[in-house]
């Protein structure tokens, strides 16, 4: 289990770097992969999570409940992480990038006043909870399939008596 406490830590940490960077770059191509990578940091993490675990407390055998108990502990870990990075993002770190965009937009100030008062904390905390559960629905199915991958390779490497 420690592993896949540790590989989501370290996956939600990177995920969160990532997507520090986009505020960082300017809007573009870079931006886009930013958030892609963020994806691929959290599939890799699962998928890490489930092998290491395995290799090192499981003695090398994954049992389908396992592989899918420790994939989704860590896509929850790596989730939360990065779902409270999120709330703190969108409710202090990203306003001004907000009142940017929406007066490159052409929007005038009244109609910014009004759109960012559609953004309050409440809403931003639902929007962080949401993400968090689904970064846990998305790690159970890439569970799933991280699991099955790895019994496979499990299967085919052992002998046949």
């Amino acid at each position: 289990m420690r592993q896949a406490v540790k590989t989501g830590l370290i996956g939600g940490f990177v995920m969160m770097t990532l997507e520090l960077l986009v505020l960082v770059v300017p809007n573009g191509t870079a931006t886009s992969i930013l958030q892609y990578g963020s994806r691929i940091v959290f599939i890799a993490a699962i998928y890490l999570g489930i092998k290491l675990t395995k290799e090192k407390e499981l003695n090398d055998t994954l049992s389908f409940k396992d592989g899918l108990k420790f994939g989704v502990l860590t896509a929850a870990i790596a989730g939360l992480l990065f779902s409270a990075y999120s709330f703190v993002a969108w409710t202090h770190l990203d306003m001004d990038m907000y009142m940017t965009e929406m007066r490159n937009a052409g929007l005038t100030n009244s109609k910014i006043r009004i759109a960012l008062s559609n953004l309050t904390e409440s809403n931003m905390l639902s929007g962080a909870l949401f993400l968090a559960i689904t970064n846990v629905i998305i790690g159970f199915f890439v569970s799933v399939v991280v699991t099955l991958l790895l019994r496979k390779t499990n299967n085919l490497l052992s002998p046949k008596i």
